[in-house]
């Protein structure tokens, strides 16, 4: 039966769910689908209905999910001990589409505010493998509360949210984040972000559309893929994506004028892993988690230039 949305329900929340349960008419030859999403939503059918949002700007949602879920299946599938952060998840239902690649041995932590929290609770509750965490990610206390790192493989998963901090909160973020990981056998830092000139001009990550009116304005912006480097010297790339391509046609035109203006995607993700500590009896001074760093040149998912 249908639900009257708590207050905390803001568009910010509804948008990525909207997308995601409706991925099979957004973007149907994507081959996403999200049945926990589409669970969820069926529960606030008159709040979703509100929602004028450009489709375009639902499929980018989508595009961006799938990418970032075959990013951290895939770093999974390598390691037996896995611990994923989910930052700012809001309403995501990210652990639904990945707990059957996780290995047995996992826990999953969903981390927003309190307000946030509390009604994912109420909507969806926990379990052993699933934990929910509130937390401001502009403040450091919550890292106390998080299991120790030491000899697990670390996810760490901000999907739409750092666009929203104050780029100074972004910097202290990816240094505590580093610092803190450090003992883990390996980390993966997965975001989505947006130009500078997309940040300027207050827009949703995906085609260049306004979002709804209760969005979070766009404040933090990947200068550069050397950006999250300056923040901790850690931090290494390992691949990216420019979402712009897969977002139709209006979105790939935008996409390909900004990339020819200013070398750069509009918008997309980005995979970092960290070099972490070396592990006694390792003989290397500085081991990096996971694979090698990739720098990909050109963009992952535009064509190559001749």
């Amino acid at each position: 039966m249908p639900a009257a949305a708590p207050a905390a329900m803001s568009d910010a929340l509804l948008l990525p769910l909207a997308a995601r349960a409706g991925a099979a008419r957004w973007c149907p030859g994507l081959g996403f689908r999200d049945p926990a999403a589409e669970r969820l939503a069926a529960r606030f059918p008159a709040e979703l209905a509100r929602l004028r949002a450009d489709p375009a700007l639902l499929r980018g949602c989508c595009v961006r999910a799938q990418w970032l879920d075959r990013q951290a299946a895939d770093f999974a599938a390598q390691h037996r001990r896995v611990l994923v952060l989910n930052l700012g998840a809001g309403l995501d239902t990210a652990y639904q589409r990945l707990s059957r690649v996780l290995p047995d041995d996992h826990l999953w932590i969903d981390v927003d505010l309190p307000p946030v929290v509390a009604l994912k609770r109420a909507l969806a509750g926990e379990s052993a493998r699933q934990r929910l965490l509130a937390a401001d990610l502009a403040r450091p206390h919550w890292f106390g509360q998080l299991p120790d790192p030491a000899g697990r493989a670390v996810v760490l998963r901000a999907e739409g949210v750092l666009m929203a901090l104050d780029p100074t909160a972004v910097a202290a973020l990816l240094h505590r984040l580093a610092r803190h990981f450090e003992p883990a056998a390996a980390v993966l830092l997965l975001f989505d972000w947006v130009s500078p000139w997309m940040a300027y001009r207050g827009r949703r990550p995906s085609c260049g559309c306004r979002c709804p009116p209760q969005a979070p304005p766009l404040r933090w912006a990947l200068e550069d893929a050397d950006a999250p480097s300056r923040c901790h010297p850690g931090w290494y790339l390992r691949a990216e994506f420019d979402a712009m391509p897969a977002c139709g046609a209006k979105a790939a035109l935008h996409g390909m004028a900004h990339r020819w203006l200013t070398g750069r995607p509009l918008c997309g993700c980005s995979a970092y892993t960290l070099a972490v500590r070396p592990r006694p009896g390792s003989p290397a001074s500085l081991q990096t988690s996971a694979a090698p760093p990739v720098r990909p040149a050109p963009w992952a998912g535009a064509p190559a230039r001749r």
